[in-house]
């Protein structure tokens, strides 16, 4: 089996599939033996153990606002080639989307909003591509909650592109999502009383605990 049968098979998307993707599921193969000479007689199918092939990922991933970031981590069960020069020149990738579906403003990723895989990164002793996604939590300094959300992936781009030859991770969407939670963390304060007397914690002048007066006109 032609690995490039797990991609869709679909030339242009006004035409109807040759074929579907088989990514994001359990795959096997069945074979059966046959003499030459006697071509219809064939043995029993024998069928292979199952393989899912597709991307995989953690299920929750938390991020605290006093950390620098959280390392995503997803891994891809299948490897993927690329006809020419475009392997050996670093060319050779896909890319997965994300998208969060509320608080998108609690949480952010450092780099750009999508994991690229590359083909020469290939394990043969992990049997996985590896890659990461840098998320960074906003710290906005106030006392607002932890925030829940959902990772969702988009549908799947691969370079370079090629029409007549189905990419395997072609019509390829991850259908799992990620829960990520925000946990909140208060890193300056200032507290006031009287006309006011104000102690102030600045983190970036190391000013800890400075004491100001301030006269209020009238």
């Amino acid at each position: 089996l032609d690995a490039s049968h797990l991609g869709l098979n679909q030339l242009y998307p006004t035409l109807p599939a040759t074929w579907p993707s088989k990514m994001g599921k359990a795959i096997s193969c069945q074979v059966r033996s046959y003499w030459e000479d006697t071509p219809d007689v064939k043995s029993e199918w024998r069928q292979s153990n199952s393989y899912w092939a597709g991307i995989e990922a953690e299920d929750v991933a938390v991020v605290d606002e006093s950390a620098d970031f959280y390392k995503l981590e997803l891994s891809s069960t299948v490897p993927f080639v690329c006809r020419g020069g475009a392997q050996r020149a670093g060319q050779c990738y896909v890319d997965v989307p994300l998208a969060f579906d509320a608080y998108e403003d609690d949480v952010s990723v450092a780099d750009a909003c999508h994991v690229r895989f590359y083909a020469d990164k290939w394990s043969h002793a992990d049997h996985r591509i590896r890659a990461d996604a840098i998320l960074v939590a906003v710290k906005d300094g106030q006392w607002d909650g932890n925030k829940h959300m959902v990772i969702n992936f988009g549908q799947i781009t691969h370079a370079p592109v090629t029409f007549n030859i189905p990419h395997i991770f072609h019509g390829y969407k991850p259908r799992f999502n990620i829960q990520v939670r925000t946990v909140d963390s208060i890193e300056a304060t200032c507290t006031c009383s009287g006309d006011p007397h104000c102690s102030t914690f600045d983190e970036l002048t190391r000013n800890w605990r400075l004491q100001l007066h301030v006269i209020v006109p009238g």
